[in-house]
């Protein structure tokens, strides 16, 4: 499946999979200037999607609001979602 993400997507996914020490999960396809079009086969979406599921609740502020970056996991979430 592609994906297109936003750089801040992007970014975020990037520094999250280093982090975590998962990778490869997918290939580039195309970077432009807002946007990064991505490859992943659906297990490793799912995979993917996983992750960041977990990975959101670390990422809300006191009032169970997500921060700045539980918004990207949210929309990453979304789009890994199938």
């Amino acid at each position: 499946m592609i994906v297109q993400l936003s750089n801040k997507e992007y970014n975020y996914l990037d520094h999250f999979l280093n982090q975590k020490q998962i990778w490869p999960m997918f290939q580039i396809l195309r970077f432009g200037v807002e946007s990064i079009d991505i490859q992943i086969d659906e297990d490793k979406a799912g995979d993917l999607w996983q992750y960041l599921v977990e990975e959101v609740i670390y990422h809300l502020d006191s009032d169970y609001e997500p921060t700045e970056t539980g918004k990207i996991i949210e929309a990453l979430i979304d789009k890994f979602f199938f």
